[in-house]
């Protein structure tokens, strides 16, 4: 009779056992399935967060170039083209903004009255000081002089709505990197903007020469993350990566943010992990709250009480 008690008993427990730890696996499996498909849908919201940000902080970068030219070719030195007055103006300008390399003033006439150009003749026929001449601003293709690349903004210089001139600046790119650090503060996630043929025009995070030289396969990128931005692609290093792109307006260039997709995993694994102690804590709590309820330790209303709220815990 005792051996009959003794394995009644034993098979209670088991039983126990078998139907806490079902939905504990049931909930396991469902948390490790969301919780993946939601962290990976985080974090493209979190890089597309952060490349428009990024993306509206690059045009306002250049939009200021062209402000300062505008607001340059309004004053009346500039509008006389009178070179001892502008001079100064373009001095004091180059001074306080480093990122302008050059500053030329050029007349109707298509002469240089202010600023050296290395060759005049290629630079005075650019298309980007003809259309300025013609009355119509623009910026230049992305060009390396000494192993440091440069953009060349040009604005139209108007007395009585007619043309008289251009004021052209010089911009150094390399000020464009200071921009993007001071955005990019996640050491997970790497930001860089590439040329029309996917040349590096900012840093990378992992290359240290890569500017001006290292290409990237730029359609092969934008298909991938047109195909789904929550599946990963190789980026240029050969690594998984999750990311996104945008176009930057009238440049040709393609701001890129990605995220290693290593650290996206590592971040789901030790989510998960905890997942998996809280279960089996909970599972070893109702096990020892059943054992005690049967001893008599504590009373049974109190039992039932601490076993509810441990249950509507997994729940939520």
């Amino acid at each position: 009779m005792k051996f009959i008690k003794k394995n009644c008993k034993i098979l209670r427990y088991i039983l126990l056992l078998v139907i806490s730890i079902i939905p504990t696996l049931f909930t396991s499996a469902s948390f490790y399935r969301i919780n993946m498909n939601t962290s990976i849908e985080g974090v493209a919201k979190t890089l597309e967060i952060l490349g428009r940000r990024q993306l509206v902080s690059v045009i306002d970068w250049i939009n200021e170039f062209l402000y300062d030219l505008n607001a340059l070719a309004q004053l009346s030195a500039f509008q006389n083209l009178n070179i001892n007055e502008l001079s100064k103006i373009i001095e004091y300008m180059k001074f306080n903004k480093p990122a302008y390399r050059e500053i030329y003033v050029i007349n109707s006439k298509n002469e240089i009255l202010y600023g050296y150009a290395a060759n005049k003749k290629e630079f005075l026929n650019s298309f980007v000081i003809k259309n300025a001449l013609s009355g119509v601003e623009k910026m230049s293709e992305v060009t390396k002089v000494n192993n440091k690349l440069y953009i060349d903004i040009a604005v139209p210089i108007f007395s009585e709505d007619n043309s008289i001139g251009a004021i052209c600046a010089r911009i150094d790119l390399e000020y464009l990197n200071d921009l993007m650090k001071s955005i990019e503060k996640d050491e997970t996630i790497e930001s860089f903007i590439v040329d029309k043929n996917g040349l590096f025009l900012t840093d990378s995070r992992y290359l240290p020469d890569a500017v001006g030289n290292l290409k990237i396969d730029l359609q092969r990128v934008k298909t991938s993350i047109d195909f789904s931005k929550t599946l990963p692609y190789k980026d240029y290093r050969g690594i998984d990566v999750y990311g996104c792109y945008f176009n930057v307006n009238d440049t040709g260039w393609t701001l890129i943010v990605q995220k290693d997709a290593d650290s996206v995993k590592k971040q789901n694994q030790t989510i998960i992990d905890i997942g998996k102690y809280t279960s089996l804590f909970q599972l070893l709590g109702l096990l020892a709250l059943r054992k005690l309820k049967e001893d008599n330790t504590i009373p049974k209303e109190m039992a039932d009480l601490i076993e509810d709220n441990i249950k509507k815990e997994k729940k939520s």
